[in-house]
């Protein structure tokens, strides 16, 4: 199988085998391993990457300011979008927290890798636009769901990012400037493979509201979110 197709054919995957057999993937997100997991990919992309290919430049400033405005205004997207629809309460939340919230920590950085894009670039940019957003995004729901009483947890958030984002992220920085190391290419296609696993447990978790609603809700709302 071709390297970029271990990624999505993966997810289809991962979807189908946590809404057939979701005990195991229950008892990973009871076991709470998704901190390790987070940090092994931070890993992984840090041993990646070399600090001088960081040094801010007026494009990579662009593009972070660019990628903020496309990020936080879909947050106003998605409330249009789940207030002209016909979706319940709790769904229609739910859409407007995605839109507002920023790229997922290592999902955008392994797609823009798995398509050859620049990928420290994308690490840059989901870190920075995920530490904003522990001040952006409160702010922003606050106004989007009219002060329904959805709070987010900012100590806590920051205190998460720093030690299973940033601390590996800079861990793995360290190493590839002291031992100027190369990932092979298992190690290299790890993220990939957490990544699947994140997805699976998460569709375990949903297992049992996905199966509750409606098919024509659960239709129209993969539409909508794609």
């Amino acid at each position: 199988m071709k390297r970029r197709l271990i990624l999505p054919v993966g997810l289809v995957l991962a979807l189908l085998t946590g809404l057939a057999l979701p005990a195991p993937g229950l008892w990973l997100a009871d076991s709470h391993i998704t901190y390790w997991i987070i940090a092994a990919i931070f890993l992984v992309n840090g041993i990646q990457t070399h600090p001088r290919s960081l040094k801010p430049t007026p494009s990579l400033l662009g593009a972070m300011v660019l990628c903020g405005v496309v990020g936080y205004g879909g947050g106003l997207l998605a409330a249009l979008m789940a207030w002209s629809l016909p979706f319940a309460p709790e769904v229609a939340t739910g859409i407007i927290i995605i839109g507002a919230m920023a790229p997922t920590l290592s999902t955008a950085i392994v797609i823009t890798r798995e398509s050859g894009g620049n990928a420290t670039w994308a690490t840059l940019l989901t870190v920075v636009l995920n530490l904003a957003s522990v001040i952006v995004v409160p702010l922003l729901l606050s106004v989007l769901l009219d002060g329904s009483g959805t709070s987010l947890p900012v100590l806590p958030m920051l205190r998460n990012l720093a030690l299973s984002v940033l601390l590996p992220f800079v861990i793995g920085m360290l190493i590839h400037w002291r031992t100027h190391w190369k990932c092979p290419e298992p190690i290299a296609l790890l993220p990939t493979l957490l990544i699947i696993l994140l997805a699976y447990m998460a569709f375990c978790s949903g297992r049992s509201t996905l199966l509750s609603r409606d098919p024509g809700e659960l239709t129209l709302l993969a539409i909508s979110l794609f």
